[in-house]
């Protein structure tokens, strides 16, 4: 170890005189040297230094490597600078995160328009992630107009080459019959094979199929395994699932206990629904010993933050009862509101019924 350490003081001595000789590997070497700490003392500082220095001569590792400590560090123009110059040297993974920065404004202002003229170069040359959230944009008509046979062409795409994200999505438009004549057998097949690759979506989705025989033939026990898989790659959607298995005995034992574990474990991902059937759970002490209204609130409070009207509903009803808090009719008011803004009617009604004015 003591010889390593050595080697790695004499490699960083080397590198620096090289560097400082103008050399732009050695300047990229000196950056891995202070990003790992070889042979010096950990600077990330120092490093994308370095690795700056080494980026702007053109050299393709370092300007990557410029692009992941600085999007590492939260300096998004930076990262950006660099990925686009490995983009517009024709690297087509940086194109893809080109265009990610440039959907979610990270380096400068969102521009959707720019972002789709890098996906369309990347998916052309066959990038297959590219090719996903190409179809993404498509599919919501960002940067581009809504077009769902675009959106299912480039899915297929992309599934055909092994994306497990792109066979969930493609499955889903047999099952919905977007961009194509809805197919239930051709979505559970891709279903099916995107949940080979451990895809939790694909397993919640495959699950679903079970559960109510769509595209295949009904099977509980295979719905709950699915879901059981889902929620251990820590899919929210599947433990929520795999909670209301198990709160209602399909494919499994009834338990309150396990549904409580896991639909709290969805509603700490914050999946909202699941935050408000916890809420529900823990206002009726379903699966503990005790009931908990005062935690239940809290869970409804953080899905109506999530603009979820029945969550604003929820919440209203607490405030109006005093469950879990005290009486506060403003509170009430303000949550019976934006629920039925949002179009809940029985917010809608209570809203009449107790503020008429």
């Amino acid at each position: 170890m003591l010889e390593q350490k050595q080697n790695h003081k004499k490699a960083f001595e080397l590198f620096t005189q090289a560097a400082e000789q103008g050399s732009p590997q050695a300047m990229f070497n000196l950056g891995l040297c202070y990003d790992g700490g070889f042979g010096v003392k950990k600077n990330q500082a120092e490093a994308l230094r370095w690795y700056n220095q080494a980026a702007e001569t053109g050299l393709p590792e370092a300007q990557l490597s410029a692009a992941i400590l600085a999007e590492r560090s939260g300096d998004y123009a930076t990262a950006l600078h660099f990925l686009k110059l490995r983009a517009n040297a024709g690297d087509t993974g940086a194109m893809h995160r080109v265009a990610s920065f440039l959907l979610n404004g990270l380096g400068g202002p969102a521009n959707p328009e720019e972002a789709i003229s890098y996906l369309l170069e990347a998916a052309r040359q066959g990038d297959s992630r590219s090719q996903v959230l190409l179809a993404d944009c498509y599919q919501s008509g960002i940067g581009v107009e809504r077009n769902y046979h675009e959106m299912f062409n480039w899915l297929t795409l992309a599934a055909q080459d092994g994306d497990p994200e792109a066979q969930a999505k493609l499955g889903y438009c047999y099952q919905k019959g977007l961009g194509i004549a809805a197919n239930p057998e051709l979505a559970y097949s891709w279903f099916k094979t995107a949940a080979t690759a451990a895809y939790g979506p694909a397993l919640v989705h495959l699950g679903d199929c079970y559960r109510y025989g769509d595209g295949t033939a009904l099977d509980y026990q295979k719905a709950y395994e699915s879901y059981r898989s889902a929620a251990e790659l820590n899919e929210p959607s599947g433990a929520f699932n795999l909670a209301v298995a198990y709160s209602e005995g399909m494919g499994a034992e009834m338990s309150e206990t396990e549904a409580f574990k896991w639909m709290k474990k969805a509603a700490d991902e914050n999946l909202a629904l699941a935050q408000i059937q916890l809420g529900l759970y823990l206002q009726r002490g379903y699966g503990i010993d005790k009931a908990d209204p005062q935690l239940a609130l809290e869970y409804f409070q953080k899905a109506a933050l999530l603009d979820e009207p029945l969550a604003m509903l929820q919440s209203a009803k607490c405030y109006m009862e005093g469950t879990g808090t005290e009486k506060n009719p403003e509170k009430a008011k303000y949550w019976l509101a934006k629920a039925a803004a949002l179009g809940n009617r029985e917010a809608l009604t209570l809203y009449e019924q107790y503020f008429p004015q």
